[in-house]
């Protein structure tokens, strides 16, 4: 996510202890098992909370949505490929839990992923794009 670490600043009213140990737990799982562990979180239950305390899991995000939307030939996205069904639907899975998280998080403006996400509307795929205008709807 290329987050400006500098600019995080702790100055949150609300609890953030469960939004914490959730992001601890993310950040901490393998690279294997991310995926599924954000698939588990349909609903939102862990209160609001600063976007800095997610820079950790963030970036590893980040890293598979530049992996997906990298250029194959001279127009297409790696994720639109034939072969890359499960690459699609861990973006979507990626970009309904940063929904959740832009939503229900303070600071939204550190949110650094915006040349992926731009990126995801050339997307040949429906779900993708249904998933990227859910995300930009949640920075309303």
């Amino acid at each position: 996510m290329k987050i400006d670490r500098r600019k995080i600043v702790n100055r949150c009213g609300y609890d953030q202890n469960e939004c914490m140990l959730l992001a601890k737990r993310l950040a901490a799982c393998p690279d294997d098992t991310l995926i599924s562990e954000l698939k588990q979180i349909s609903v939102w239950n862990y209160g609001k909370c600063e976007l800095g305390l997610w820079v950790d899991v963030l970036d590893r995000l980040d890293a598979i949505l530049e992996h997906a939307v990298t250029k194959v030939g001279r127009w297409m996205l790696r994720l639109d490929l034939p072969e890359n069904a499960s690459l699609v639907d861990d973006v979507v899975t990626i970009l309904e839990f940063t929904g959740h998280l832009i939503e229900h998080s303070i600071y939204r403006y550190l949110y650094g992923s915006w040349n992926h996400i731009l990126a995801l509307f050339g997307s040949e795929n429906m779900d993708i794009l249904l998933a990227v205008l859910g995300l930009a709807y949640n920075f309303r």
